[in-house]
């Protein structure tokens, strides 16, 4: 009976066994979920978008090494943000760019990830700064213990990076609704 039992056991836990070790890590995936279109309309057409890594000297905390990989997934996902809110004008006569700066990238508080920002708006036909801000946030990575992961430590880092990426970004379309477009913040001399 107790044989019975033991096998029965063994049968029903394979399968589970089995669908955990097929576990995959989490791909790093910065686009911000649930973008709407966005009831706001800034009258300038975007026309480039940077996303750089802020020198030693402009850094205002640690910068992780490895976010340089990043920068081309942060800069799609913006991109992605964009189309999807229809915020700027493609028809519009004033022509902008936006650069964005990564101030700060700490991995090391694990699990939690933090990352800073600046987003600066300038006008093209001046070199007018019509809006700079600096955005912080931050994104834990969910723990999931899976003793078949690859790397159960790094999925919930990725998790971390990512969710800490989209907060910036959605932080960052939240105040450029506010954006007064026609009114530069540091106009050219």
């Amino acid at each position: 009976m107790l044989k019975i039992f033991r096998s029965s056991i063994l049968f029903l836990l394979l399968p589970l066994l089995l669908s955990s070790a097929c576990t995959k890590r989490l791909p790093v995936n910065f686009s911000a979920p649930n973008i709407g279109v966005s009831s706001t309309k800034l009258d300038a057409e975007l026309k480039s978008l940077t996303v750089t890594i802020a020198r030693p000297d402009e850094a205002t905390g640690e910068l992780d090494p490895g976010i340089g990989v990043h920068t081309g997934l942060w800069k799609t996902a913006l991109e992605e943000a964009f189309n999807r809110m229809a915020i700027f004008k493609d028809d519009s006569p004033k022509k902008v760019s936006l650069a964005v700066k990564i101030l700060k990238f700490q991995v090391s508080e694990f699990p939690v990830i933090h990352t800073t920002a600046r987003y600066e708006i300038i006008d093209r036909s001046d070199g007018s700064i019509i809006f700079t801000t600096d955005i912080s946030a931050s994104g834990e990575g969910r723990f999931k213990f899976d003793i078949f992961a690859d790397d159960p430590v790094g999925s919930q880092s990725v998790d971390g990076i990512n969710r800490s990426v989209q907060n910036n970004i959605i932080q960052f379309l939240q105040v450029l609704e506010t954006v007064e477009i026609d009114k530069p913040m540091f106009p050219s001399s």
